[in-house]
């Protein structure tokens, strides 16, 4: 068990800058100054966009 929670560790290490600048992108394309996991918004006045694929989309182009 200890082999897999340090490849998992490795993994996430290696994944955590990527998934960062994939952020990033997004968040300059959108002008957006906010990002929020949807299931931690009880109410919003505003339409907020679900950005999750775009985000996953560019963090694969990174692999």
């Amino acid at each position: 068990m200890q082999a897999q929670q340090r490849s998992e560790q490795q993994f996430l290490e290696d994944a955590e800058p990527k998934l960062e600048q994939a952020v990033a992108e997004v968040l300059e394309r959108h002008g957006i100054d906010v990002l929020v996991e949807p299931q931690g918004v009880l109410h919003s006045g505003v339409d907020l966009p679900n950005l999750t694929d775009e985000v996953t989309e560019i963090f694969n182009t990174l692999n």
